[in-house]
């Protein structure tokens, strides 16, 4: 199984929505943030209709990491905050877990309960060039 190194995947959160994002909202939003992450790591879009953030889990302390175990991490963390996203969902937003890959590897596979956990919280799941 092929795989990349920690720093050539880089995983978003990405919060969407039909209105600016207000303080209420981005009170929940705050809620998804580890400890590591800061105002600064907020990025807002046109017309603050969206908002991203770096998704910073644990990882399993190896120097490569294929990308299904990134994407079991992140599903993971956000499993373990269930009530978080449905309120996110509940006001009305989308949440995708966007990953920026450096090199896509010619073979992953992404394990069937990690897809059953982040469609049962209705996260959407996007690849993109890192």
């Amino acid at each position: 199984m092929s795989s990349t190194s920690p720093s050539a995947i880089v995983a978003k959160l990405i919060v969407i929505s039909d209105f600016p994002i207000d303080e209420e909202l981005l009170t929940v939003v705050r809620q998804l943030w580890t400890a590591e992450t800061t105002e600064r790591d907020l990025v807002f879009g046109s017309g603050r209709k969206w908002c991203e953030w770096p998704c910073r889990v644990p990882d399993s302390g190896g120097d490569d990491q294929e990308v299904g175990f990134q994407i079991y991490l992140c599903a993971t963390f956000l499993v373990q905050r269930r009530k978080i996203v449905e309120r996110i969902r509940q006001l009305g937003c989308n949440i995708e877990l966007c990953l920026y890959i450096a090199e896509l590897s010619k073979y992953f596979s992404i394990a069937s309960a990690t897809m059953k956990q982040l469609s049962d919280l209705d996260i959407q799941l996007s690849f993109h060039p890192l």
